[in-house]
């Protein structure tokens, strides 16, 4: 009878270790398929939030290519109206319409001059405003434009010393404004004959290194 009893027992408690197993395995089950289900859902997630990303890449790309496409336009017709129509009113004796063209002009390269094209876009366009000055007999005017406009051609040198046109721009714009200060103002005639020396010192090194001649 004890015997029995023992080994009615021993059934007993391994019927409930069992079935405590049975319930710890279902429930293991029951989490690996939540886990597994929160992993579907992150991975949706994360497909829609790649394919919301890779279409907001595509628009600003397409955004992107219509601003450069735009610029591009603006910048060919403000260089015809830079070199092309500027020469033609200058032959009529428009000044007035070359000065309102110029201001534009300057006023445009100003707000869109993050290339160094459009720097020396703006360089041009500063020499033109100095020689309209000029041509008023404003000498205080064409000097200011002319200081703008080697300031500059100073920043384009710099950013490539190799660069012959530009040291040679630079070499004009000072002997330029270095003329018109020493006509403008007798007594800044010591900071006119320095500057006119800068560009003679640049003609000469140039001369040196590609065999342009002195002016």
């Amino acid at each position: 009878m004890i015997t029995v009893s023992a080994a009615l027992a021993v059934a007993v408690l391994a019927a409930i270790i069992g079935f405590v197993q049975y319930n710890r395995a279902v429930a293991a089950k029951r989490a690996a398929q939540e886990a597994a289900r929160r992993v579907t859902v992150a991975l949706k997630e994360v497909e829609k939030a790649k394919s919301a990303a890779e279409e907001a890449t595509k628009r600003a790309t397409d955004a992107l290519e219509q601003v450069k496409k735009a610029k591009s336009a603006a910048d060919g017709l403000i260089s015809f109206m830079q070199y092309g129509l500027r020469d033609t009113l200058g032959k009529l004796g428009h000044l007035e319409m070359m000065w309102a063209i110029n201001a534009r002009i300057v006023k445009y390269y100003e707000a869109h001059a993050p290339e160094a094209g459009d720097v020396a876009a703006l360089r041009d366009a500063l020499e033109e405003q100095g020689n309209l000055f000029l041509a008023q007999g404003d000498l205080a005017g064409a000097l200011k434009s002319y200081r703008d406009e080697v300031a500059i051609q100073e920043k384009l040198a710099n950013l490539d010393p190799s660069n012959a046109g530009w040291q040679a721009d630079l070499a004009s714009s000072y002997w330029q404004t270095g003329t018109i200060l020493a006509r403008s103002d007798p007594r800044s005639r010591k900071e006119a004959r320095s500057m006119i020396e800068k560009g003679r010192d640049i003609l000469r090194q140039l001369k040196k290194e590609t065999g342009l001649g002195v002016r």
